[in-house]
């Protein structure tokens, strides 16, 4: 059943646990928010007047922010688990001290920070809930799986929504902080079990270069980012007015504290399921299908038809309060099922083009200094025009309409500049396609147009993202591509040609292979061939018995993939007279066959080429058995260690088979002919393989007397995280 559900969800066995896990902790996670949404606002209304709802907007931006930086800098005194334990501590705690609050001393200045309180609880929620999912899951697994977390919060609105009128029946409006702080110590026990089994992350071994940091102007002076910002400011400066519209109409629809909460809860359960709805089926698509042009005007649009709708029955029909509202509740439902779903992801793909250097500053001031001011500009500029100016709910929502209009247009000019700036990070490869949040979300015609670039890179790197989103004209655009003058193109096509199997490429690539002289562009034009002819062996066999190498090498390894079991058999056949040929150059082509190909059944084979007397195919034939991973071909492995010549190359074989490799390498270790270059050559590989069991076979030779090696085997140790047990016990007496 989970298998299922599993594939469904698209989620990988040894990510189980953790991502059903994570899922629960997010429901009651937005439980507790969907409560305290619910409940903060009926609850301050019952002791404020709707004029009043701008100062918790002023509050929000200066008690949130202020909390966030603290626990920030918390961050940087404590590890990350203890961090995460004392967040949602806090929040779960400070919850409770609310509720005894209104117990012992419910008063008007309690009830201004209701709302203020509600907006700290599900940053500092949020905040804890996704720096985790970064900690336990990589950008790749991110990419998968990051949607489907999200959707446990949506799913909490869902099924936990319709449940807050009888809490509110039972338990008092009051008591739901309560249930809030139940949820969030429920989620504080999830995250407790899930931190207990995290992997600290394993060293990387690779060079890097430190890079000047550009200074904090350079962002201010980037027309793109500014714009990213003003979208980000308007978006919640009109959000915030929404929420006064919305709010304002609710009190006057349900003025009893109860039955407005009960409203809102309901309210927020719908709200929940169209987010759920939208971002577990409907945004990828939306966006994929139609651009981000869709992904960033619809929620504008949709907000502009209602709102609209709201201001015309205040100038044509101001006593029909019932319309008024109901407008007011879609203008809402858009403004979050929709703007926290569809628009919030396109919004996050504008960060994409952005350089690497730019990219963090940006993110960084744009959620956390920019998004905060604007919500304190709301406060500001709804406490001038209900409070100083008296604007009604009419009056406002014309100015509503004023910013999603300019919303609207901000998004429109983004919408058209995301493509420029897009072309432009791909020339200059600014990102990692690793670093995507979606490769779909790119725009495949951008993409073509930099299949036409002079920098062979572009090209390269364009036909990788394409490839993975596969529309519809890219087989054709391959066989274009064919006659680049560029070699790592021509290559880079031939590969995705061997994939994705266009058939008109079966007419073109024998007159390709004719024509191309470099063996490596040759071998693979023959093995894309070999992919397209694999109904018919027939038709590989000219290119297997050339005098060509480049078209034996590629024939070999086409057969191999595609050809089935006439394909291994022919190949087999082939392999064994290349193993016996007298010419060094023919054993080598078969060889390098074995090892592209890296499969098991020609271990006899492989032996022969181990025993080679050619330097070079003897080392072509140790990486090969680093694939196949058999214990025979493991004890001429570890003979190739001793040599000096081949020890190098017998290292990287070794440490390319993992775990399986272990026992040989102890062997090895612990056999005292084995030369002291190559023990330490061994604890190298150990130290680069990494796990509890390398840890197993090094730590007997902790104390080893040679002082060479014993620095090789700490130095491994160290890399595989090993810790020495510190053990309590009696302390001896000084004798002094």
């Amino acid at each position: 059943m989970l298998s299922r559900l599993d594939s469904i969800l698209n989620i990988r066995p040894d990510e189980r646990r953790n991502v059903y896990l994570m899922l629960a902790q997010y429901f009651f996670m937005g439980a507790a928010m969907l409560f305290a949404q619910t409940i903060s606002m009926p609850l301050f209304l019952e002791y404020w007047d709707a004029s009043y709802i701008p100062f918790t907007y002023i509050g929000i931006a200066v008690v949130v922010s202020s909390i966030t930086a603290v626990f920030l800098k918390i961050a940087e005194k404590v590890s990350l688990s203890k961090w995460l334990w004392l967040t949602v501590l806090f929040i779960a705690v400070t919850t409770l001290v609310l509720r005894a609050g209104l117990f012992i001393a419910p008063s008007k200045w309690l009830a201004l920070l209701l709302p203020i309180w509600t907006q700290t609880l599900i940053n500092l929620a949020v905040l804890a809930f996704w720096t985790l999912a970064a900690e336990i899951f990589d950008v790749r697994q991110g990419k998968r799986l990051f949607g489907l977390l999200n959707a446990g919060s949506w799913l909490s609105y869902v099924v936990a929504g319709p449940f807050t009128s009888t809490f509110v029946k039972l338990l008092g409006t009051e008591n739901l902080y309560i249930v809030i702080a139940v949820c969030l110590f429920i989620a504080l026990f999830i995250q407790s079990i899930i931190i207990r089994d995290i992997k600290t992350p394993q060293p990387q071994s690779t060079e890097t270069t430190q890079q000047t940091q550009p200074p904090l102007s350079a962002l201010f002076r980037n027309r793109f980012i500014l714009l990213v910002f003003g979208l980000a400011a308007i978006w919640r400066v009109a959000y915030f007015v929404m929420d006064a519209i919305f709010y304002n109409m609710a009190s006057i629809q349900y003025p009893n504290t109860s039955d407005n909460a009960i409203f809102i809860g309901n309210f927020f359960s719908m709200v929940g399921l169209l987010g759920f709805i939208t971002d577990t089926f409907l945004t990828g698509r939306i966006i994929s299908r139609f651009g981000l042009w869709a992904g960033l005007l619809t929620t504008p649009l949709a907000l502009i038809l209602s709102m609209s709708g709201f201001a015309g029955i205040g100038f044509f029909a101001s006593t029909w309060t019932l319309g008024l509202f109901w407008f007011a509740v879609a203008g809402k439902f858009n403004n979050e099922g929709l703007g926290f779903t569809l628009d919030q992801s396109a919004s996050s793909i504008l960060y994409q083009p952005i350089s690497d250097s730019l990219r963090p500053k940006a993110r960084a001031i744009g959620e956390g200094i920019v998004q905060p001011a604007a919500i304190g500009i709301a406060g500001l500029l709804l406490t001038l025009l209900s409070n100083v100016l008296k604007f009604d709910v009419i009056q406002l929502a014309l100015v509503y309409l004023i910013l999603a209009i300019a919303w609207l247009a901000l998004s429109m000019i983004l919408a058209g500049a995301y493509p420029k700036q897009l072309i432009e990070a791909i020339n200059k490869r600014r990102f990692k396609r690793e670093e995507l949040i979606n490769v779909e979300e790119i725009n495949a015609e951008v993409l073509y147009k930099s299949l036409k670039s002079n920098y062979e890179g572009t090209i390269i790197y364009s036909l990788d993202l394409l490839e993975e989103m596969n529309p519809p004209n890219l087989k054709s655009e391959l066989i274009n591509l064919l006659g680049h003058p560029s070699s790592n193109v021509r290559i880079s096509v031939l590969e995705k040609i061997e994939h994705l199997k266009p058939d008109e490429a079966k007419v073109e690539l024998p007159k390709r292979i004719e024509s191309e002289e470099l063996p490596q562009t040759r071998s693979a034009a023959v093995q894309a061939f070999s992919a397209l002819s694999a109904e018919d062996v027939n038709l590989i066999l000219p290119y297997l018995n050339s005098n060509n190498s480049a078209d034996t090498f590629g024939a070999l390894v086409g057969l191999l993939k595609y050809g089935g079991e006439q394909g291994i058999t022919i190949s087999r056949e082939k392999l064994e007279k290349l193993a016996s040929h007298n010419l060094a150059k023919n054993r080598l082509v078969a060889a390098q066959a074995l090892k592209k190909f890296g499969t098991t059944g020609f271990e006899d084979v492989l032996e022969k080429f181990l025993d080679d007397e050619d330097a070079s195919v003897k080392k072509e034939a140790i990486m090969a058995s680093g694939k196949i991973k058999n214990e025979n071909l493991y004890e001429k492995v570890l003979l190739a260690i001793k040599n000096i010549h081949t020890r190098d190359t017998a290292a990287k074989a070794l440490q390319a088979s993992g775990e399986s490799a272990l026992p040989f390498i102890a062997k090895g270790l612990g056999d005292e002919s084995f030369p002291k270059a190559a023990k330490i050559k061994l604890a190298k590989v150990c130290g680069n393989i990494r796990s509890e069991k390398t840890i197993e076979v090094l730590r007997k030779y902790i104390s080893v007397s040679d002082n060479d090696l014993r620095t090789a085997i700490l130095s491994a140790l160290s890399e595989s995280n090993f810790k020495v047990e510190k053990k309590v016990g009696r302390r001896e007496p000084s004798t002094n």
